[in-house]
């Protein structure tokens, strides 16, 4: 019988360096999938992240399913893979359109329709909805007009309906999907999770911040949380049906409202459903009592985007933290029992190599059990990517150059592409390969020997393959 939906999953492309090994349950096309269901559509999920050669895997799907349209999600550094996906699929079913959905797509819809002959829709922002009402609209031949938060081609015209107001009551969505996937072999990247099988979760959706440097204003920032009640279904779900104990929670900004992640933990405690979980949180948006409650219910790893160790950066980009607060919250978060990870971004447009190598300092200062560097990126959708295209400052090649550890895309920027590549590898290996570093993680390893060895492992594995990789490349920045 053939099929209604193809929803693809693109696969993730490599930075230049620092390549993690990790893959995440594609949550978003299970949530599409789930939707689509209830609107008595069929809907099937091919995640060619898993598959080596995209071609005959695309071609024994498309001759099982027949689908009536394609589905691909992707973000800004795989769009043009996506597209090449879509062309492939356009070869194979010439009459099957394509619809792409995305920050890509939802930051630049006009752009990426004339950029991309391959795609024939774009869903702009949240994409349930969207996606059951051009099914039905196609089949139905009504007007493409109608369906809210729509992209699409009228001949040399892109047309770009009007936008799709954000789902007001997230209980609304059925559980997504996971049992399309092979959702047992997803091991995410070190330190992202505790134990498998591992799954992200929703509690919450947006982010009613305005950082410079994201893009995920173009899904609109209202802030909007489940029912602790259906939450928690879906978490015995998870644990009864699939075996799943350990979560990521995959919301933006879950603890921005401390009454509603209190709540939560609450009810967790109270259920005693013996789970695991670790989430993001911004160091001005928690404090001890939260901590501690997060603990005992079953939280092990808290990840916060400090971005920076220059406080005039921090201003520049939107995000005035307190660096002194900072520094003491990574501390608590360490000293209660959790896990600690915190995310850099260096070599923003007005930083010198003496800016990105005082983030590098401040990091090693704070000392979190796990850190992250990135290369600033201008994604599309961010105000920092509105200002530099405008200024003319985008040194744009390649799509997937806006990996966060490929090279630098700027013109005019206060230092080299060889310099900026070299601070990014010296602030890796100088964090991980400091004496005092080495003896936390060791007494971290004494405590829960199991999962800090897998961690180490897999993280000693990406550190090994760079060093190699980068022999011979520019000696160490002055």
């Amino acid at each position: 019988m053939p099929l209604d939906v193809l929803l693809i999953q693109t696969p993730n492309v490599k930075g230049t360096f620092f390549n993690l090994p990790g893959k995440e349950i594609p949550l978003s096309l299970c949530y599409l999938a789930s939707f689509l269901k209830t609107r008595g559509l069929t809907a099937r999920l091919l995640d060619l992240d898993w598959h080596g050669r995209i071609s005959p895997m695309l071609e024994k799907t498309l001759a099982e399913t027949k689908p009536e349209l394609i589905g691909i999600s992707a973000y800004t550094p795989n769009v043009a893979l996506a597209a090449d996906i879509a062309a492939r699929a356009k070869r194979l079913a010439p009459s099957t359109p394509v619809v792409l959905g995305g920050f890509h797509a939802s930051a630049l819809p006009e752009r990426t329709l004339r950029e991309f002959a391959a795609f024939d829709y774009l869903a702009i922002g949240e994409g349930e909805v969207t996606l059951a009402e051009l099914v039905e609209a196609r089949r139905d031949g009504r007007a493409l007009g109608e369906v809210r938060g729509l992209a699409y081609r009228d001949g040399e015209t892109v047309r770009l309906n009007a936008p799709r107001p954000l789902l007001d009551d997230l209980d609304t969505l059925p559980f997504p999907d996971r049992r399309l996937i092979p959702y047992r072999r997803y091991v995410p990247d070190p330190g992202n999770y505790y134990r498998l099988p591992s799954s992200g979760i929703l509690y919450s959706r947006g982010c009613p911040y305005r950082c410079a440097y994201c893009s995920k204003s173009v899904f609109q920032q209202r802030l909007r949380y489940r029912r602790i009640e259906p939450f928690l279904a879906e978490v015995r779900h998870c644990r009864d049906e699939l075996g799943i104990r350990d979560f990521r929670l995959e919301d933006e900004a879950p603890t921005t409202n401390l009454a509603r992640i209190n709540e939560l933990c609450a009810a967790l405690l109270a259920q005693d459903l013996k789970i695991t979980w670790l989430c993001y949180s911004r160091v001005d948006r928690i404090d001890e009592a939260t901590l501690r409650l997060m603990q005992r219910a079953g939280c092990h790893h808290v990840t916060y985007g400090i971005e920076s160790g220059v406080p005039e950066t921090l201003a520049r980009i939107n995000k005035p933290l307190d660096l002194e607060r900072a520094a003491a919250i990574v501390r608590l978060t360490r000293r209660i029992g959790l896990e600690c990870k915190v995310n850099f971004i260096i070599g923003f447009p007005w930083e010198t190599v003496a800016d990105m190598k005082r983030t590098i300092t401040y990091a090693k200062r704070i000392s979190p059990d796990l850190v992250t560097f990135n290369l600033f990126k201008p994604l599309p959708g961010s105000t920092l990517y509105t200002e530099l295209d405008a200024a003319g400052r985008l040194r744009h090649t390649r799509w997937e150059d806006y990996f966060v550890t490929s090279e630098p895309l700027l013109f005019a920027a206060p230092y080299t592409e060889a310099e900026a590549r070299q601070v990014l590898r010296d602030a890796v290996f100088s964090f991980y390969f400091r004496g005092g570093y080495i003896a936390q993680r060791l007494r971290r390893l004494l405590r829960r020997p199991r999962h800090e060895a897998g961690i180490a492992w897999r993280g000693f594995r990406v550190l090994l393959r760079e060093w190699w990789a980068g022999r011979g490349r520019e000696k160490t920045v002055p």
